[in-house]
């Protein structure tokens, strides 16, 4: 855990690439093959060290290690009582900064007075990716950390964060919405200075949103934390949905250099090709973040079959995947051949889509759900859902956005070009978007009217 925060500084050094911590973390424990991991994460050299706590006593070791040839540069250990756990942290960084040359940025800021919180705080950190959306157990273990520090701003900074992430997957859109502003607003107060916190204080303003604030506040982001891997995932993820898929796909290529054994940035880059018409392409990418994850496919990569039409392909790859949904794979035939009956197609499709709604467990597997209508080729009923799910929605953020993300991702459908996308991206405030930023990929203004491929 202590791992986590020392990794975040060192990000800060000028100059010092460091490895994200999905890569980094992937190695804990090997120690054998120091070139090995140095050729995976493109990294010069390595910092391993160790952990050990008796009581309120703690003993770091560290050592950093050039890859080449496993020289050890530097080695240090530290014993230390909890209380001093900032300062190794500011000691160890600052070591390793004298030993390559580089100018170490000011000593980090103690968050908390309370080691009990801070504890707390690392556990969460060390845990926060949470890949199906439940926060649950952080959120209340970030309770407890306030709770014990009332003036922990980090802490509320990072139940942000974690609202973020369930946001339009196991809660409404709209109440992660709420959620993360108040957060946001809560850590400001105690600490103006938190760079992820006054993005979110605009990002998710339920007041005064607006797409270009929302991308605007993420840009001030990256530029003022450049390797702060969710903020640039972030900024992808919304020029995608925005239309800026050139820009998206180059943020997705920075993800993947900061952190190359991480999937995320594969996926991002992967749904800014297929944006752009570079099948082949795209699906390498999500061809590597199925292996990342030990999954047999990616299902983007077969809903973009589907939308191909290569129908036998995308059989064979759901076949593979259902079981890994809890599905019966003997289901996927007889799905494609039902969706794809000319007669009786969009009442099989509108039938099977509505069943997996209602037995859906979260809102990301309704959304899955909706996809199947646009990937068929039933645009106008995809649409339908979107503006139905839009309505449904109190705050700026909706649990739409993943529906048009998906419009916009596998342009071979046409989605993006259909009659009701232009009105609800005027609705939404991206034409005003558009106008202020410029033209997006595929969309053009043609006698004051934007249309887009």
């Amino acid at each position: 855990e202590t791992a986590e925060e020392l990794l975040n500084l060192l990000a800060k050094i000028p100059n010092l690439k460091v490895a994200g911590r999905t890569s980094s973390f992937a190695f804990k424990g090997r120690y054998d093959d120091f070139q090995a991991i140095g050729d995976a994460l493109n990294v010069e050299h390595v910092l391993e060290g160790s952990v050990r706590r008796s009581g309120d006593t703690l003993r770091v070791t560290a050592q950093l290690i050039k890859v080449a040839d496993g020289f050890h540069l530097w080695s240090e250990t530290y014993d230390r009582t909890m209380d001093d756990i900032f300062v190794i942290q500011d000691d160890v960084a600052g070591a390793i900064a004298t030993e390559l040359e580089l100018q170490l940025i000011p000593s980090s800021a103690i968050p908390t007075k309370s080691t009990e919180a801070y504890e707390i705080y690392l556990e969460v950190l060390a845990n926060s990716d949470y890949p199906d959306g439940d926060v649950s157990e952080g959120i209340e273990l970030l309770e407890r950390a306030t709770a014990i520090d009332p003036e922990f701003a980090k802490a509320f900074e990072l139940k942000a964060m974690l609202y973020c992430l369930a946001a339009g997957w196991t809660m409404e859109s709209s109440v992660g919405q709420l959620l993360v502003y108040e957060n946001a607003i809560k850590a400001l107060a105690l600490d103006p200075d938190l760079v992820a916190a006054r993005s979110f204080s605009v990002t998710a303003d339920p007041y005064n949103w607006s797409w270009s604030r929302e991308i605007k506040a993420i840009e001030e982001t990256v530029a003022a934390a450049p390797n702060e891997l969710r903020a640039i995932d972030s900024l992808a993820y919304d020029l995608t949905q925005a239309g800026y898929f050139e820009e998206a796909y180059a943020l997705a290529l920075r993800i993947i250099d900061i952190d190359p054994l991480s999937p995320q940035g594969y996926g991002r880059a992967a749904n800014a090709l297929s944006a752009l018409g570079r099948m082949d392409e795209a699906h390498g990418y999500w061809n590597q973040v199925a292996r990342l994850r030990n999954s047999v496919d990616h299902w983007y990569a077969l809903w973009d079959l589907t939308a191909h039409g290569e129908d036998e392909r995308a059989i064979a790859g759901f076949e593979r995947l259902f079981p890994e949904w809890g599905l019966d794979p003997a289901e996927v035939r007889p799905l494609f051949e039902g969706a794809r009956n000319p007669q009786t197609g969009r009442d099989y499709i509108l039938e099977y889509v509505a069943n997996a709604k209602a037995a859906a467990p979260n809102f990301e597997a309704v959304g899955t759900a909706q996809t199947w209508l646009l990937v068929f080729g039933y645009l106008d009923e995809f649409w339908q859902e979107i503006e139905q799910t839009d309505a449904q929605t109190e705050g700026s953020w909706s649990d739409a956005d993943s529906l048009e993300h998906v419009c916009r991702v596998y342009s071979v459908t046409g989605c993006a070009a259909h009659p009701r996308a232009i009105l609800y991206a005027r609705n939404l405030g991206l034409t005003d978007l558009w106008d202020e930023r410029g033209a997006p990929d595929r969309c053009t203004k043609d006698s004051g009217e934007w249309v887009c491929e």
